[in-house]
């Protein structure tokens, strides 16, 4: 599982807050560790910040799809 770019962001290179994960996971203890790092992150209101509704109204824009859809 991975999705890192080969770039200096993607390899945390660089100063910004970007965490990208790449591992193979074989076992349940992987498994539970992998999961408790993602809530560790993902509870971390620090880092973490809601933009469910700032997504909600862009996505609302009837411009955001105008040539995306073909016919």
């Amino acid at each position: 599982m991975g999705s890192s770019n080969f770039t200096v962001k993607g390899l945390g290179l660089s100063l910004n807050n970007n965490i990208e994960l790449n591992l193979e996971v074989d076992s349940k203890r992987d498994r539970n560790d992998l999961k408790d790092w993602f809530y560790e992150i993902w509870n971390n209101d620090e880092i973490v910040e809601d933009v469910k509704d700032e997504v909600l109204a862009y996505l609302a824009r009837p411009s955001q799809f105008e040539g995306c859809i073909s016919r």
